[in-house]
């Protein structure tokens, strides 16, 4: 009999009785700063929450970081025109999906995005995201608060800025190759 997941009580998920937070662990990071200077913050250990606020699938458990105006403070002058500044946001996403008894896997995705998603100011629109992912197999999951199990690895699939301006990237370099995440 599956343990039943927290953002729907009525579906097992793929990690058990899975926690109303996660620790995701960054460890050193590795962005540095360029026109953000949040950027080299992404680091060490962040408390995401169970979230059914940000848009996904349905069959998925969603906990989330999430910081307004995230690099606000350094990026207002590039962008001051007079009217409203841009809204850099700071969301990092975890996504684990529901079991399905007809698949032998199970990816856990995690994402950090940071940018501006809104059109107040095309000038300064840039954006940083990091993907990490992992699969596993139905046995390593039923096992995941097994203490010699915890905490999950997670793999970097990608990390990329962009910038449609002429002001620069807001964040230099890449984010950790792997990360772990643990129940809080």
């Amino acid at each position: 009999m599956g343990k039943k997941c927290c953002c729907n009580p009525a579906l097992p998920c793929c990690c058990g009785n899975s926690p109303r937070e996660w620790i995701a662990d960054f460890g050193a990071g590795g962005w540095t700063d360029n026109r953000c200077d949040g950027c080299d913050e992404i680091q060490g250990e962040f408390t995401l929450e169970h979230n059914t606020t940000v848009s996904g699938s349905h069959l998925t458990c969603l906990f989330a970081y999430l910081v307004d105006d995230y690099c606000l403070d350094t990026l207002a002058e590039d962008c001051d025109d007079g009217f409203d500044n841009p809204l850099f946001d700071l969301a990092i996403i975890l996504r684990i999906p529901l079991m399905n008894e007809f698949v032998p896997t199970c990816t856990i995705t995690l994402r950090v995005d940071i940018g501006n998603d809104r059109d107040e100011d095309a000038f300064c629109k840039a954006h940083c995201a990091a993907t990490y992912e992992a699969t596993f197999t139905k046995a390593d999951f039923d096992g995941c608060f097994d203490e010699d199990f915890v905490p999950f690895t997670l793999t970097r699939t990608s990390n990329v800025c962009t910038a449609s301006n002429g002001l620069g990237l807001l964040c230099g370099s890449t984010l950790p190759a792997t990360i772990t995440i643990r129940p809080a």
